[in-house]
């Protein structure tokens, strides 16, 4: 029988949510779109799976973000799994201002959003509902068609107000490795901006239904978390 002690009481600001949260591992993708504007796209670690039958995923989106407007109005969109080596592209994706579809082989959908010729796996997803949750957006999709193509360890991300990487705003947390300097949580905050509609080079077409995998998880390889 557990001993009876006087229970924990500690008020929760947003500081420490943030600070709990942060130790908590996540995921990071690419959430990518072709609008009429051009292509736009956000690094997310609030992503997840929902449902295997349908096929569903998940993420949330931060009403002060600026890019994800333009994905919503598209009512579509691609996500892409990062691994180790899309830390410099992942920031790319969270600085304001940056030509981020510029220097980089991309391939695109059968929807005509664009990827990273070189992402571990996609997924092309359909907008099903959006629920008003907070100061975000929890946005469920549908995956129509996706891939594995590379079995290299994904990317992900700890530590809140951390470096590296300062995914769009869903959940504080930020992507870490032993590359990158520490930065405080205000500096990782201002360095969300706006995507720009910069022309996209595509390097091949990707989404022929005999492409397709299914993605079990004893497939998946063992996670690899950056950290300082």
């Amino acid at each position: 029988m557990l001993q009876q002690t006087e229970p924990l009481q500690q008020p929760l600001d947003q500081r420490s949510f943030r600070d709990i949260l942060g130790r908590f591992t996540t995921g990071v993708v690419l959430v990518t779109a072709q609008t009429a504007q051009g292509p736009v796209g956000m690094a997310v670690n609030s992503f997840i799976s929902v449902s295997l039958a349908p096929p569903l995923v998940a993420l949330c989106a931060a009403y002060t973000s600026t890019t994800w407007p333009d994905i919503r109005a598209t009512g579509s969109f691609a996500v892409t799994i990062l691994g180790e080596r899309h830390a410099e592209l992942c920031r790319l994706f969270s600085r304001r201002g940056a030509d981020r579809f510029a220097g980089r082989d991309w391939a695109h959908t059968r929807a005509g959003h664009p990827i990273p010729a070189d992402g571990l796996g996609w997924l092309d997803c359909e907008i099903t509902v959006i629920h008003p949750a907070g100061d975000h957006e929890l946005v469920i999709a549908s995956a129509a068609e996706g891939a594995l193509t590379d079995p290299a360890e994904p990317s992900c991300s700890t530590e809140a107000g951390s470096a590296g990487c300062s995914p769009e705003p869903s959940v504080p947390t930020g992507l870490m490795t032993h590359r990158h300097h520490r930065q405080s949580a205000s500096q990782a905050e201002r360095a969300e901006g706006e995507a720009e509609p910069w022309p996209v080079r595509i390097g091949r077409t990707i989404g022929r239904r005999d492409e397709l995998h299914s993605l079990r998880n004893a497939d998946r390889p063992a996670r690899t978390c950056w950290r300082i």
